[in-house]
């Protein structure tokens, strides 16, 4: 779905309440002092002072590459402001050099930025169910003993249940070597596959009968992670004969973890500059996909799995990885919509979002697909993204402005700020009394695609 992100959220957001946006230019930039020089400023503001109280966030380099004094990390209210240079001196602490970079700086007025997130991250909870996040889970492996599955946390309501075949490792266009994790060494040492990370250490882990060994989905074998201490990385060089310069290059594969936010898929020309995919959730059997663009000057690439440190010690079944070049998501079968299930909300002290029951036991080793939505997620960093775009971002930031009116008001109903307040909340309710917003029940159409 589209996202934006944080910092162009936030600028959003502060426009109506005097936002001023500018680069660093001149002979100094940014050094290791408290100023903060721009010919931008010198040419549009002529009241010295002017900018006194206001706090300036460094949010960007011009060039792209991440700021010395970090992305958005660096706030500082702002104690003079020299109209003769077009120098801003701050607050605190001296800033890390930029050299001869510029960078990107905001001024806000009446907020503190960290004002304005907190008013986002209590209106993401306002704003549902009318404004919300899509949610298309497929993580979940089914058992054809087991009728209950547990539901992600971030799915508040489900809209709908499928089932579908899984991507195997034996695809034909898999480019993996050994993607079942059925060739080993030995009990520790996979044929195919480089294990990295201090103390790390890798199993194999074999089907059984009787009772069935549930941490091998296909063939004999599937991978066993243990990240004691540092990042963990199982991974692969694949030398295709097929074109990957340039090329998007997706990767699937089935993890099971108990740990949240440990696990991700790794993609890249390299490990140093490897990409990383989204979390794993820790609800157990989770289907894992990420896709990224191999450089132009590529002769192979790295596909594997990733175990954050910060989790650490954490354990990982690994099995059914494929990749694929050129695709932007891997193939998949076509899913059977469920009918008759039900769901449960969480109950009190619940680590997940409820549970759905299956009218019926469904085929062992499918994947169960849940259709849903949730909470808009919350931002604590400039680069963290929200779940809407285009139009429905006005009702939001209209939701977040009346929040933060709100509180400069005080309770006071009759004050400039809270009638400010009353005029945003107004705003924000007729967006949904318009053409423009259509409800938030997402359009389930029923596919047609066949088999792979």
């Amino acid at each position: 779905m589209p996202t934006t992100e944080w910092r162009e959220a936030r600028r959003d957001i502060a426009r109506p309440f005097g936002l001023v946006e500018f680069k660093t230019t001149g002979t100094d930039y940014i050094t290791t002092d408290d100023k903060i020089a721009s010919t931008e400023l010198l040419d549009r503001f002529n009241i010295a002072d002017q900018f006194k109280g206001w706090w300036a966030v460094i949010v960007d380099q011009t060039d792209g590459d991440d700021p010395e004094n970090g992305i958005g990390t660096t706030i500082r209210r702002v104690e003079a402001y020299a109209i003769a240079t077009g120098e801003l001196t701050c607050a605190g602490a001296n800033f890390v050099s930029e050299g001869t970079d510029h960078v990107l700086v905001d001024l806000y007025r009446q907020f503190h930025p960290d004002d304005i997130k907190r008013a986002y991250n209590r209106a993401r909870q306002q704003v549902y169910p009318r404004l919300v996040a899509y949610k298309d889970h497929r993580g979940i492996v089914t058992d054809v003993d087991t009728l209950v599955y547990p539901v992600p946390q971030a799915i508040r309501r489900i809209d709908r249940v499928s089932t579908g075949r899984p991507i195997v490792a034996s695809h034909t266009q898999n480019l993996l070597t050994d993607g079942g994790f059925e060739n080993w060494d030995d009990a520790t040492t996979l044929t195919n596959w480089t294990l990295t990370g201090a103390a790390s250490t890798v199993n194999r882990e074999s089907i059984q009968g009787g009772p069935q060994n549930r941490m091998v989905l296909t063939g004999n074998f599937s991978a066993r992670l243990h990240g004691p201490s540092a990042n963990t990385i199982l991974s692969e060089t694949v030398t295709p004969d097929v074109a990957i310069q340039g090329v998007n290059m997706v990767m699937s594969a089935y993890v099971y973890c108990r740990t949240e936010k440990a696990v991700k898929i790794l993609i890249g020309s390299d490990v140093d500059s490897s990409d990383l995919g989204s979390f794993h959730g820790g609800t157990g059997w989770e289907l894992l996909t990420h896709s990224f663009t191999i450089g132009d000057t590529a002769a192979n690439v790295i596909l594997g799995i990733y175990i954050d440190s910060g989790t650490t010690p954490a354990e990982a079944y690994v099995d059914r990885a494929v990749a694929f070049a050129g695709p932007g998501s891997p193939p998949e079968g076509a899913w059977s919509e469920v009918q008759g299930w039900e769901w449960v909300p969480p109950l009190d002290d619940a680590s997940d979002g409820g549970k759905v029951f299956l009218p019926a036991r469904p085929v062992n080793g499918q994947v169960l697909r849940l259709n849903g939505r949730g909470l808009l997620s919350s931002v604590s960093v400039d680069t963290d993204e929200i779940e809407l775009d285009g139009d429905l971002l006005e009702p939001l930031y209209m939701k977040c402005r009346e929040l933060l009116c709100q509180d400069k008001a005080a309770q006071d109903g009759d004050s400039d700020w809270g009638r400010r307040a009353q005029d945003f909340r107004a705003e924000y309710e007729a967006f949904f009394q318009g053409e423009a917003y259509h409800g938030s029940t997402p359009i389930l159409v029923p596919s047609r695609r066949g088999s792979f």
